[in-house]
């Protein structure tokens, strides 16, 4: 297959919620077919990442993806997606659950802009809906957020901010960034195993971090094993008798902390913040 020209950022992807246009990103794919052929797609690379298909249905949103009928932009061709839930609405999520619409042969196929207009054909037999086992990583947005800089294995990474599972934080988070960032409390309900770990310091080296510190640590990156957007807190505090320094990877956090320089808490806060590679 010939190499694909890809963009530095994801580009915004128009689709419908209740009759009107959303736009929204796309960053990750629950399968490894689809992760590639939508990187096709959209020019950018989307990022391969089984585990958020483990994430259960209640942290989850639909997206209804179709697969003939209206010509379109969509990956296949046709009508853009269809979304049940944007961010302020209780069960959005960024989370998506694909559900595959298909026209019927003796149907005459038109343009649907909302789940209440798909379920009313579904009920007048003009096309069926199945639910898909691919889950994308597709936050509501009106425009791009800003890049939020943190270290991985002693190099710099770039990474969006988009929804976090505290309702304060979200605010603080929001005001500290200059882009809202979406209180989406479903997110606390992932499993451990869709989560990757990220370390924000709450004292030491001035900085960036919201608190004032140095930028987070993140465990691993695209294309590594455990990698996923989705990031569990843990909260780094150095002890009153140590020197701060700046550190660059986990290594150098579970280091110090095994030194006695600092200590890490697990917070119970979860964030969809997918690294833009």
């Amino acid at each position: 297959m010939p190499a694909v020209a890809v963009a530095d950022t994801p580009p915004l992807i128009g689709g419908f919620y209740k009759g009107e246009e959303v736009t929204y990103l796309l960053t990750d794919a629950s399968t490894e077919a689809d992760a590639e052929a939508l990187s096709g797609a959209t020019g950018y690379s989307v990022t391969y990442v089984s585990s958020i298909g483990d994430v259960p249905d209640t942290a989850t949103a639909k997206l209804y993806l179709f697969m003939n009928g209206v010509k379109g932009p969509n990956p296949f061709g046709f009508q853009p997606n269809v979304i049940d839930s944007v961010p302020g609405d209780p069960g959005y999520s960024p989370l998506w659950r694909v559900y595959a619409v298909t026209w019927n042969d003796t149907a005459t196929p038109r343009e649907l802009m909302s789940e209440e207009d798909i379920f009313a054909a579904e009920d007048a037999a003009e096309l069926t809906i199945e639910k898909a086992p691919l889950v994308k990583n597709s936050p509501v947005v009106d425009k791009t957020p800003p890049l939020t800089g943190g270290f991985y294995n002693g190099r710099a990474v770039d990474y969006f901010l988009t929804d976090i599972s505290g309702e304060q934080d979200a605010k603080d988070l929001s005001k500290a960034q200059g882009f809202p960032v979406n209180f989406v409390p479903s997110l606390g309900d992932v499993p451990e195993t869709s989560l990757a770990k990220l370390y924000l310091f709450m004292n030491g080296v001035k900085g960036p971090n919201p608190f004032g510190f140095q930028p987070n640590v993140v465990d691993s990156v695209p294309g590594d094993v455990g990698y996923s957007p989705l990031w569990r807190v843990y909260a780094v505090k150095w002890d009153d008798s140590t020197m701060p320094r700046e550190l660059k990877s986990e290594a150098d956090i579970t280091d110090a902390e095994t030194a006695g320089e600092l200590s890490i808490e697990k917070t119970p806060l979860v964030k969809n913040s997918p690294i833009v590679q």
